[in-house]
């Protein structure tokens, strides 16, 4: 488990939502741990506690081997960022200019945009399973991007139409 989650973090560059598909990955297709409902739940879970996308470890790692599988699964996340940072960030400041290294973050970037466009559309085959769900997840989108509409209120909206709804 703590193999999984420190290749995640030594390959999600980009912040932690480039960790999501890496970690779905290994978790839902490689080692079979979560179905992809499991993991959407668990991300969606790590969306309302405070803290980065990284939570989703802690709550795969609890989901595996309680208190001790969470306290390997975070550390596993956030060290290697702690130290790769800690023993990069001098070189970043010399090279940060370079135009290969700009064409290597761009493509890398690239990259993790097409994994997060494969993990929404499995996220959205677990998730929506009827015209409901797919009217909230419309709704949804629409406050997000046309709206601007907060996180925070799309959520507290989304639990309060669901509980509505899906008694």
């Amino acid at each position: 488990m703590a193999y999984v989650f420190v290749k995640a973090a030594l390959l999600a560059f980009g912040g932690g939502f480039a960790a999501v598909p890496l970690i779905q990955h290994e978790v839902v297709n490689v080692y079979g741990w979560l179905t992809t409902k499991q993991f959407a739940d668990g991300v969606a879970l790590g969306q309302i506690t405070p803290g980065p996308i990284a939570i989703t470890a802690t709550f795969i790692g609890y989901v595996l081997d309680g208190m001790r599988g969470a306290l390997i699964a975070t550390a596993a996340m956030f060290l290697p960022g702690a130290l790769l940072m800690g023993m990069l960030a001098g070189a970043y400041q010399r090279f940060r200019g370079s135009r290969q290294l700009q064409a290597t973050l761009k493509g890398i970037l690239a990259g993790f945009v097409g994994m997060l466009g494969v993990m929404v559309v499995r996220f959205g085959q677990a998730g929506v399973t009827d015209v409901p769900t797919a009217l909230l997840g419309a709704a949804a989108l629409v406050g997000l991007t046309v709206f601007k509409v907060q996180p925070v209120y799309v959520i507290l909206v989304g639990v309060a139409v669901s509980v509505i709804l899906f008694r």
